[in-house]
């Protein structure tokens, strides 16, 4: 070899600088691995024809798919699960549109991604990539948390006699709650709010907002006493 001849890319290109006519002839390129030092014609005849039937065997990837374990729910633990019809040979996934963090855990080669303890924010859009030499396909599972009834807000403390009673309960939830009104143990209306007019002095006492969720099973309650004071009258002038 001469300054005009550089061997690049770990022996793998040879580039010539000014060529010249003498430097015409026959170049070979030999091939070594660990096991062998060269590989011939023949041999990579059969590699490219190994390649080419394992291309004519990958099935085209259909019915992708993520799904869920259970209904997910704030506190408890859940499994998503990319998978589909034909060859796989590789998944991807994306979370709200970005890559799953360090601490995602996945298993089965990016098949199942856990969450042991799931919290609301855990919510968003998931997206799982299928892909292998002939095709792909990507799929998009939203999830939402269940969470709740917490937070619960109620009504006023002190009204007059003979006016209108009006008393709301509402509580952060996913789905939303179910509320239940009940005085001394007796249900006055399966609603967030309660309203009764001209009320009276018997009406004072302790009301409770009873939250429930149907997939949580969760369920909190808000006690809530109301006064019900006399009407001032203006005095008389004598």
């Amino acid at each position: 070899a001469s300054d005009r001849v550089r061997i690049t890319d770990g022996g793998a290109t040879l580039t010539i600088v000014t060529v010249l006519h003498y430097d015409q002839g026959s170049y070979t390129c030999e091939v070594s691995n660990p096991v062998s030092s060269s590989i011939s014609d023949e041999e990579l005849f059969k590699t490219y024809n190994v390649l080419f039937l394992l291309l004519l065997s990958t099935e085209i990837i259909t019915n992708g798919s993520v799904l869920s374990s259970n209904p997910p729910v704030e506190g408890g633990s859940v499994n998503l699960t990319c998978d589909s019809s034909g060859s796989i040979f590789t998944r991807e996934w994306m979370i709200n549109g970005v890559k799953p963090a360090e601490n995602i855990v996945f298993y089965e080669e990016k098949k199942v991604l856990l969450f042991r303890v799931l919290t609301r924010q855990d919510s968003g859009r998931y997206n799982c990539r299928i892909s292998n030499p002939v095709s792909s396909q990507s799929v998009d599972y939203t999830m939402n948390v269940n969470y709740g009834p917490d937070s619960i807000m109620t009504g006023p403390m002190e009204v007059q006699e003979g006016s209108t009673l009006k008393l709301s309960c509402s509580a952060e939830s996913v789905p939303t709650a179910k509320y239940t009104w009940t005085k001394n143990g007796t249900t006055l209306v399966q609603s967030h709010e309660y309203t009764k007019d001209n009320i009276k002095f018997s009406d004072s006492g302790e009301y409770i907002c009873r939250a429930t969720n149907d997939v949580t099973l969760k369920s909190s309650e808000a006690s809530h006493t109301v006064n019900v004071s006399g009407i001032n009258f203006p005095q008389k002038l004598i």
